[in-house]
This record gives structure tokens, C-alpha cells and sequence, in this order.
């Protein structure tokens, strides 16, 4: 937070209360860098996810068509194929499930730290406001 001194007409209660409130040039920078690796390693996440969810699908509809045509091949009908079909898959269907929220939870992780970003550089452009342009 801000160091740069008593400001003229503040309280010492005054000064501690907007010192708290800024940001000084190192704690915005390591903010900004921290915040840089937080967004790399959420990107990171969610293109394995996404490509852990694509995997997840194919197998699914694969395993699940392959299902059908056996049973339609022994003689059920196409509803009662279809039936056995997804029940055979159901594990696939969970897992596929699962990955889509992992993929869907990485996504939002990356809207989150590039919102946080937007925080940060608002936050130093109001300490820049308050305290003066940091050196």
C-alpha cells in the first residue's frame, strides 16, 4: 500500500484510511505480475480441459453408436437400441459430463483473473489520482 507520506489537511485515522486504499508503484507491478501468471496458468487449464471434454465426447458418441448398432444387429427395435445404447454408455456420458464442467470451471477461472486485472489497473489509476504519479 501507499507510503508516500501525510498528505496536508488528513488525519493520521485519514492518512492510514487512504494508504490502505492504494496501491504504491511495487505492490501494483507485483500485483500486475502475479495476476499475468494467475491468467497463463487459467489458459493453460482450459485448453486441457476443453481438450480432455473433446476426447470425452468423441468416445462417448463412438462407444454409443458401435452399442446401438450391435443391439439393433441382435434384433431390437431402434428405441429399445437406443435404450441399452446409452445405458451401456452411461459411464462415458458421466465422464464426458465432467469434463465439460472442468472445462466450463477453467473458463470462468480465466474470466475471473482477467477481471481481476481490470481491478488492479483501476485500482493504481486511482492511487496514481490520490497519491500522485508513482515513480
Amino acid at each position: 500500500m501507499s507510503a508516500t507520506g501525510p498528505a496536508q489537511g488528513l488525519t493520521p485515522e485519514e492518512q492510514e484510511r487512504r494508504d490502505r486504499m492504494t496501491l504504491d508503484l511495487a505492490e501494483r507491478r507485483r500485483l500486475s505480475r502475479q495476476n499475468a501468471m494467475n491468467r497463463r496458468q487459467a489458459r493453460i487449464d482450459f485448453e486441457k480441459h476443453v481438450t480432455a471434454e473433446a476426447k470425452a465426447e468423441r468416445e462417448y458418441k463412438e462407444r454409443k453408436a458401435i452399442r446401438y448398432v450391435e443391439h439393433r444387429n441382435n434384433g431390437d427395435s431402434s428405441e429399445g437400441a437406443r435404450i441399452k445404447a446409452e445405458g451401456d454408455v452411461a459411464e462415458l456420458k458421466q465422464q464426458r459430463d465432467l469434463s465439460k464442467g472442468m472445462a466450463k470451471a477453467a473458463l470462468l477461472r480465466v474470466d475471473e483473473s482477467e477481471a481481476e486485472r481490470v481491478v488492479i489497473r483501476d485500482l493504481g489509476d486511482l492511487s496514481e489520482a490520490i497519491d500522485g504519479k508513482a515513480e
